[in-house]
């Protein structure tokens, strides 16, 4: 339908597939799909976005499911070179569910072309919402700053409070900044944000997240950032293998890994997470941060023989490599435990 967005599918059933093609110069989003009913999936393989309305202009690919939709988005081999706000936001409510995919087939480019000013999104956000499981996988993507520098997170993958299905997401293989430039992704002065890839968690929901053999050269806040600042809520998230580097220090807080959880000593979070196999360099700041108010909850590091924060520390500077000086900060209430590897997606 014609609108103020460049294509606007509303009520869709059935699929869509669109094989090359260039989108650009929309008022709000680039491309608005919605669906409230059925199954419907939605395929861009080889478009080309490019930058919406400098003053009203919105997300490059806006998908939403709602109702009972089951809702499919797969992006592959296609080129973001500007948006207002984000990139791709997909907001998957609603009793369905759905899968999204984000470059498993074939390599995405991501470029910000296009000045956000105050209004930046993430550039690719995943959120959870209504009741329905939802799989994500965001794969082999490169984001990079063009003319003008991202103003938010790279990659999200969230579960909004209501949510309350299981949300498995797996982010691999994803290159973010170039190493040794400062700016390369995010812009270097807004210390408002800015994390490389975050995971975030909220009340009821169930999370399981895989993030694995990513580069993250350019960060404001962490280069990976886990939240699951709730009462409640079952949290498995496993975190190896990834190349984390801010070498010149536009950092400005956290770490070069941050797990942030909980909220007091009456909550009760059930929570597994494995940080390892990283090799980690963040000179202004510590190279990995816990820190987890979780009173009536437990947290399990697989591995963890010592069941304190001394032992949590030891076995993160054991199980990661770091640049000298490699710090750890841990600071965590509840039940601790090691044992086997969390679940995986």
């Amino acid at each position: 339908n014609s609108s103020s967005n460049g294509i606007n599918i509303n009520n869709a059933i059935g699929s869509i597939t669109a094989n090359g093609g260039d989108f650009t110069g929309a008022t709000t989003d680039t491309i608005l799909i919605n669906s409230s009913s059925s199954i419907f999936t939605a395929s861009f393989n080889g478009v080309n976005i490019g930058a919406n309305n400098a003053v009203t202009g919105e997300n490059g690919i806006h998908f939403i499911t709602t109702g009972n939709a089951t809702g499919n988005l797969n992006v592959n081999g296609s080129s973001f070179v500007g948006s207002r706000t984000g990139m791709i936001l997909a907001q998957i409510g609603g009793t369905g569910g759905g899968t999204v995919n984000i470059g498993n087939a074939s390599a995405n480019m991501f470029a910000q072309d296009q000045d956000p000013g105050a209004f930046g999104g993430n550039v690719i956000g995943i959120i959870a919402d209504g009741s329905g499981d939802i799989n994500t996988t965001i794969a082999n993507n490169t984001i990079l700053a063009g003319a003008f520098t991202f103003q938010a997170d790279g990659i999200l993958g969230t579960n909004l409070d209501n949510y309350s299905g299981t949300h498995r997401a797996t982010i691999t293989n994803n290159t973010i900044g170039v190493n040794g430039i400062n700016g390369s992704a995010f812009n270097p002065a807004d210390n408002s944000g800015d994390a490389g890839i975050v995971i975030r968690g909220n009340e009821t929901s169930t999370m399981i997240a895989l993030v694995d053999s990513n580069r993250i050269f350019d960060y404001n806040a962490s280069g990976i950032e886990v939240d699951f600042l709730a009462s409640t809520g079952n949290y498995d998230i496993t975190i190896t293998n990834n190349t984390i580097s801010d070498g010149l220090g536009s950092s400005g807080f956290d770490a070069a890994i941050g797990v942030f959880g909980g909220v007091n000593a009456t909550s009760a979070v059930t929570a597994c997470v494995q940080v390892s196999g990283n090799a980690l360099n963040d000179p202004l700041n510590e190279e990995v941060d816990v820190d987890v108010f979780n009173g009536l909850g437990s947290y399990r590091d697989p591995g963890l023989l010592a069941l304190n924060d001394a032992g949590i520390e030891a076995h993160l500077i054991s199980t990661n490599t770091g640049t000298a000086p490699y710090t750890t900060v841990v600071l965590t209430s509840g039940t601790l435990a090691g044992g086997s590897a969390c679940v995986q997606p």
